[in-house]
């Protein structure tokens, strides 16, 4: 009986402390996920040029693309029993990274500004990755490679791809 009481106080079969460290990774994971999202949607707004229509089209369809990695990632920090910040404040406390210097209207400016903000997350995320992992907290792990790296790993090249 002591066993299953233990198991009724632990999420997803890890031991409370683990889900907690993975919930904490997970935070600015998130805030940054939503600030990514909102870079896109300004940039989307903003883009002026002799290119405006397919930028336009591309940061559209970006930033429509973070929010079910904003969702997801939320979630499975509910999952693990924590709380999932969501508030404009709590992406500001809690991100890791920075608004690069304003583009203008100029769409390859903006572009590049997306390529080091992609490359500063993802290098965050594979940090976060191999934490999950030594964690033993494959579900997690899991859905930050499968979902969240390749999404921003992919979006990363496309965007770099207008640069060419």
């Amino acid at each position: 009986m002591n066993a299953d009481r233990q198991d009724d106080q632990t999420h997803l079969a890890i031991e409370e402390s683990i889900a907690t460290q993975t919930a904490g990774l997970l935070v600015p994971i998130l805030a940054d996920t939503i600030f990514i999202q909102n870079l896109y949607k300004k940039y989307h707004w903003h883009v002026e040029g002799s290119d405006f229509y397919e930028y336009h089209l591309l940061f559209d369809k970006h930033a429509t693309e973070q929010i079910p990695l904003i969702d997801l990632i939320a979630e499975r920090i509910r999952t693990l029993g924590s709380k999932a910040p969501g508030m404009p404040a709590d992406v500001i406390g809690n991100k890791t990274l920075e608004e690069p210097p304003d583009p203008h209207h100029e769409p390859r400016a903006m572009a590049k500004n997306l390529c080091i903000v992609h490359q500063r997350f993802i290098k965050n995320l594979r940090v976060a990755i191999d934490k999950t992992g030594e964690l033993g907290d494959m579900g997690t792990n899991d859905m930050l490679i499968s979902d969240v790296l390749r999404r921003h790993e992919f979006q990363l090249w496309f965007v770099r791809s207008t640069l060419a």
